[in-house]
């Protein structure tokens, strides 16, 4: 078992999606759905620092009703009690509620063009088990590719299974366009209408299976290390997410809520084009961005293996003039893509994850200028560029996150009838 890096496992990484305001809890009518949920919210928003009377002064309940709640959450397993509060006042201490751990399971999948990966977590952020296994994967039927991913992920859902815990649905990440459970375009995998359904069907689990864009879900898994890093409220965090890997994803985060458009395809940054006689693009297209600032691209540039890991680009670059030129051109054809986004936009930040993370000091400056120079409203609105807090694979860890949301909206199919 190991844990998410950087991650303080005291606060647990799933929190609320919803605005930071406190959600009133709802009268007799919704009874158990609602209220159970809202509960539930507080526990994982304040893990540790909560207790019944706290809940029940933040949401509107009496304390018996939330002490209620509270009992069908500890039998259902979403919730567990610690030891008792330290006050300076009369009176019993309250008893500090935490999420349980071990208990219900969320489970991220992943195709990436050079892996596969599989990350199980619980509601306390911890990272139950975690395979990753390097490959090619560019053009390599999707039946072969869900069979191999099926081969590695069916034995850890055997472990958890055997392990008495309960596995709450899956969510596959795909970089590439997605809609339902099919996967609609992913260039750099060669994939065009492949529904995946039947494929993770084959799991035997009985909770929700899930299809999602990779950046999307890295947005997720950066809006969540954001909360609980630096304390930002759900509502300030509106950032533009890039996830560079071999190909290039972007999400729209507004008010802590990825932003998706019309069809949940917004935010393609990687085929932005940055010349219209550039070179051709898996996607059809020429002259777009992840044929310059792409991973791949990168490497090729450079002169290096296009496989060997991106750390090596920054280790060559300190004396090779060729890879200090292939990593200028990546960042100023990023500058030029994201600067039109901004603009398109409206937000004042771009986060940087995947491979720009390892390159953020060497491409920072160059980016900035950019943006300075080509959004409109830098002379009102500064425009930050940031290093992604997540730095292990966030868009799996999303999709694992994505997972547990459905528990945490709708607990009461998780706890017994009373």
């Amino acid at each position: 078992m190991t844990n998410i890096p950087g991650h303080d496992q005291r606060t647990p990484l799933l929190t609320t999606t919803r605005s930071a305001r406190r959600q009133v809890a709802a009268g007799q009518a919704s009874l158990r759905e609602h209220n159970l949920s809202i509960v539930l919210r507080e526990v994982l928003d304040n893990p540790g620092r909560t207790t019944r009377a706290k809940i029940a002064y933040a949401v509107g309940l009496t304390r018996a009703s939330v002490s209620g709640l509270v009992e069908q959450l500890i039998r259902g397993g979403l919730v567990s009690e610690t030891d008792p509060e330290v006050v300076d006042r009369a009176g019993r201490p309250g008893v500090r509620l935490v999420p349980a751990g071990s208990t219900i399971v969320g489970l991220g999948l992943q195709v990436q063009v050079d892996s596969l990966s599989v990350r199980a977590i619980d509601l306390t952020g911890r990272v139950l088990a975690d395979v990753r296994v390097a490959g090619d994967y560019r053009g390599v039927s999707p039946d072969a590719t869900l069979t191999d991913l099926l081969d590695i992920t069916q034995p850890i859902v055997d472990d958890l299974v055997a392990a008495e815990m309960t596995v709450a649905g899956a969510c596959l990440s795909i970089p590439g366009i997605v809609e339902g459970t099919v996967v609609r375009f992913a260039p750099n995998l060669g994939w065009v209408d492949v529904d995946v359904a039947p494929a993770l069907s084959r799991l035997g689990i009985t909770g929700k299976v899930e299809l999602g864009n990779d950046a999307d879900l890295a947005g997720l898994a950066e809006t969540r290390a954001r909360r609980i890093e630096n304390g930002a409220p759900q509502r300030d965090q509106s950032f533009f997410f890039v996830a560079g890997e071999v190909g290039i994803g972007g999400a729209v985060i507004v008010g802590g809520h990825p932003f998706g458009g019309v069809h949940g395809w917004s935010a393609e940054v990687g085929h932005v084009c940055v010349d219209p006689d550039g070179p051709p693009c898996g996607c059809g297209a020429n002259g777009c961005l992840e044929v310059y600032a792409g991973k791949y691209a990168i490497m090729a540039a450079a002169g290096l293996p296009i496989t060997d890991p991106i750390a090596s680009l920054v280790a060559a670059a300190e004396s090779d003039p060729q890879a200090a030129a292939a990593i200028d051109q990546a960042a100023r054809t990023l500058g030029l893509a994201l600067s039109a986004a901004l603009n398109m936009t409206d937000v004042d930040a771009v986060v940087l994850g995947g491979i720009y993370h390892t390159l953020f000091d060497q491409i920072h400056d160059r980016v900035l200028e950019i943006l300075q120079r080509r959004v409109l409203t830098t002379r009102w609105a500064e425009v930050r560029v940031e290093r992604a807090l997540t730095t292990d694979n966030a868009s799996l860890t999303g999709a694992a996150l994505r997972t547990l949301e459905w528990v945490v909206d709708n607990p009461a199919g998780w706890v017994p009838a009373e």
